[in-house]
C-alpha cells in the first residue's frame, strides 16, 4: 500500500511542479522589475501560492510512501514472517500497481 500511495503522490507532485513552473513563467512575463504585475501576472502569482502547499505535501507523501513501502517490500524476511510483493495486474483502463502479501 505504501508503494502505491507513494507512486500516486509522486505523480501528483510532478504534476503540481509542472503547473507551478508554467505559472512562474506567466508571472515572470507579466510582472516587471519593480514587481508591478498585470492581472495575468497577479493570477499566476496567486496560483503559485495555492499550489505550493499541495506540492510540498505531495513530495513529502511520495518520499514517505515510497521509502516505507520499499522497505516493507524489499526487506529480508528469513524467519518465515509475512512477505510483501509488488503486483501489476491488468485493468479496464490499463495496468494497476498493487502490493500483495504472503505468509
Amino acid at each position: 500500500m505504501g508503494v502505491g500511495l507513494g507512486a500516486e503522490a509522486a505523480i501528483g507532485a510532478v504534476a503540481t511542479s509542472v503547473m507551478m513552473l508554467h505559472d512562474k513563467s506567466a508571472r515572470d512575463s507579466n510582472c516587471n522589475a519593480e514587481k508591478v504585475c498585470s492581472p495575468a501576472g497577479l493570477d499566476a502569482n496567486q496560483d503559485i501560492g495555492l499550489l505550493s502547499g499541495w506540492n510540498a505535501g505531495a513530495w513529502v507523501l511520495a518520499a514517505a510512501g515510497l521509502g516505507i513501502g520499499g522497505y516493507l517490500v524489499w526487506k529480508d524476511s528469513d524467519d518465515g514472517e509475512q512477505r510483501a510483493a509488488i503486483t501489476i495486474s491488468p485493468m479496464g483502463s490499463g495496468a494497476g500497481l498493487g502490493v500483495g502479501s504472503s505468509f
